[in-house]
Formats: C-alpha cells, structure tokens, sequence
C-alpha cells in the first residue's frame, strides 16, 4: 500500500518526534495560555507564532487578505466561542474565510488549528491541503481525498495524535 518502507516510516516518525513535535507543542501552546478568544482570532488569524512572528505558512499571504480574514472571523466570534468540535469549527473558519484572495486550504486548517488550541478541540482526523496531500499519496491514498481517519493510516503513525500527522506528512511530504 505504501511506497515508503516501514523502516523508513519508522525513522520519520521517530526523527518527528525528536525534532518537530516540541515546536508543534509550543505553538500550540501558546495559543492555550491566551486571555480570551477575540486574542486567539486575532493571532490565529495574522499567523503568528509564541514569539509574536508570522509563521512561515502564512508569510506569502498578503496582508490585506490577513486582515480581511481576521474581521470575518471577528465577526463569528460568538459563534466560535459556541463550538465544541474540530470539524464544526474548520467549517465555520472555512466559511468565512475560503472567497478572501489568498487564502487557501493550508492558512485555514492552521487557523482552525490554533483558535481549537484556544478552545481545547483538536482534529479527530487528518486534513489534508496541498503539502499534506503530496504526504499521503506518498502513503497510497488518492489525491482527492479531503482527510484521512488515523485507522487508514499505517501502524507506525498509530503513536501520534491527528494534527502531528498532519505536521508530519507537510513537513516528511518528499522524503523516502
């Protein structure tokens, strides 16, 4: 099923674990320690990390579009506030968010991402865009495919939560 050997899958997971997961770890947790939603919107939205600086995801995005995104948000902030899953709350960021010039599937799954570390809600799945995609078709899963169940995926995944799998085939996407 998978054009990557086990033991390379292995090694990634392992080589993740040691260097990637922590810098997750403390992105996201920053966005926990925030003092309200309306600060977790609006530093999700402009794309910025724990020390205050636009992730590289999001360096490309023009700012007009950063700042139309951050007031559609903004405005759905009663109902964000409401949410008590991950899907629910992608489709609402995707909502509002997917007609700005600009914005694309990656700056929404992060921005759903770190609003849902404000709020404690984390995927259940794994969402795919365009880096995490190029990842599983290297697993064997079809390009059209929106998210993948963590049960799809090999065993060797089986030990990271949902969104470290998707850091992981953004950031492992051309390995072998």
């Amino acid at each position: 099923m998978s054009s990557l050997k086990h033991h390379d899958l292995n090694a990634i997971v392992r080589a993740y674990k040691d260097k990637n997961r922590p810098t997750l770890a403390r992105l996201l947790g920053s966005y926990h320690d925030l003092p309200s939603l309306n600060e977790a919107i609006r530093k999700a939205a402009h794309g910025l990390d724990e020390k205050g600086k636009r992730h590289r995801h999001q360096s490309r995005i023009k700012r007009e579009a950063i700042r139309a995104a951050h007031r559609a948000l903004a405005a759905v902030e009663t109902t964000l506030a409401s949410i008590t899953d991950f899907d629910s709350l992608h489709s609402v960021v995707e909502a509002r968010t997917h007609s700005i010039d600009g914005i694309g599937e990656l700056y929404i799954y992060d921005v759903a991402l770190r609003i849902g570390a404000f709020l404690r809600i984390e995927p259940t799945k794994v969402y795919l865009h365009a880096g995490t995609r190029r990842g599983a078709l290297r697993l064997g899963f079809p390009p059209s495919m929106k998210t993948i169940r963590p049960e799809e995926l090999p065993s060797e995944l089986a030990e990271l939560r949902p969104f470290e799998i998707e850091d992981l085939l953004c950031i492992y996407e051309d390995r072998s």
